[in-house]
């Protein structure tokens, strides 16, 4: 698979999970809500560094963008773009993956006892920031729109 497919993956996994998640806000479901969500960020991520390199099997790539971003493997355009909203990549990471999954079992509450809709909600708003800003540096960097 070359760069240019496995950013297209990537942004396909996370116009999927973006759906879902906005779905699952129109139910009121907010776990399920928040955990695509927060998978939409990190493919989102993911699909900004599959551009240039592999993608770490983490769920936590802004580590990883970080890096990248201080390699200078991106050009200064895309570099803009990206520190503009990195803050929005690292808003839900390893964390709110694993409370969405499986709550909290120190204190035996479940994922759908603790979050909550306004949880649910930073979580979308997120998501759509990180979606928005990987399709337009896509564009940037492959010259074209993303077509499912």
């Amino acid at each position: 698979m070359n760069s240019k497919q496995s950013s297209q993956y990537r942004l396909r996994l996370a116009g999927g999970y973006f759906e879902e998640a906005k779905q699952d806000s129109q139910l009121s479901r907010w776990r399920s809500c928040l955990d695509n969500s927060q998978r939409v960020i990190e493919n989102a991520a993911k699909a900004i560094i599959a551009i240039v390199e592999p993608v770490e099997k983490t769920h936590n790539p802004s580590t990883q963008l970080k890096r990248l971003i201080q390699d200078r493997r991106y050009t200064p355009k895309i570099v803009s773009i990206i520190q503009e909203n990195l803050e929005f990549y690292q808003a839900l990471g390893p964390k709110e993956h694993l409370l969405s999954g499986y709550g909290d079992d120190v204190n035996m509450e479940l994922p759908w006892e603790i979050i909550t809709e306004n949880d649910a909600r930073y979580a979308l708003d997120n998501a759509k920031k990180c979606f928005d800003v990987s399709m337009k540096v896509y564009k940037e960097f492959f010259v074209e729109d993303f077509t499912k």
